[in-house]
């Protein structure tokens, strides 16, 4: 029993780690992509989907499409697609899905494994399904933040660059050159 326990608790600490590092490195990884897409030495991201759709019969991988058939996940997909947006992450509503899907299966499995108790697990898979709805919405609310910290320095660049003679266009420029992206970069 104990074996079986270390097991799956080894599994959950390896897909929680393997989430985090996709959702900390996804950036990168796209940065990387379009580097090498530009260079000519990889497909653009429009043709790669294309072919693919061509192959698989649909944009959704299999799971999702099951899902789908079951209960109707256009309006849930899309408001994750705003969040996901609006937090500057580089994934698509479908793998934010596929991502909470595995995070309840994992929370269900562990609960169940320490517990055996059927209301503790269904507690345990509803809180699984919502932690990277709350990671992403932190996400969101520290870039919101950053960027309402920043507003205020924005603001007095513009009406200086006006008071100085330059157009509006001009003195949006030197705001947005002179600022930094709530991102963290230049």
């Amino acid at each position: 029993m104990y074996s079986v326990l270390i097991l799956f608790v080894f599994l959950f600490i390896i897909s929680l780690s393997l989430t985090i590092y996709i959702l900390s490195n996804f950036n990168k990884l796209e940065a990387r992509r379009r580097l090498r897409t530009l260079a000519g030495q990889e497909k653009t991201y429009e043709a790669k989907e294309g072919t693919a759709k061509q192959k698989r019969g649909g944009g959704k991988s299999s799971l999702i499409r099951l899902i789908g058939k079951l209960m109707p996940l256009d309006k849930y997909l899309e408001d994750k697609k705003q969040l996901i947006i609006k937090a500057r992450l580089l994934i698509k509503p479908e793998e934010f899905l596929s991502i909470s899907i595995i995070a309840a299966c994992t929370a269900l499995m562990l609960m169940h494994l320490i517990f055996s108790n059927v209301l503790l697990d269904l507690v345990a898979m509803l809180a699984g399904f919502q932690v990277p709805l709350i990671y992403i919405r932190r996400i969101k609310k520290k870039r919101s933040n950053k960027l309402g910290d920043q507003l205020p320095d924005a603001l007095n660049i513009i009406s200086n660059g006006l008071r100085a003679g330059l157009s509006f266009v001009q003195a949006i420029m030197i705001a947005v050159l002179g600022g930094t992206s709530p991102d963290g970069g230049e």
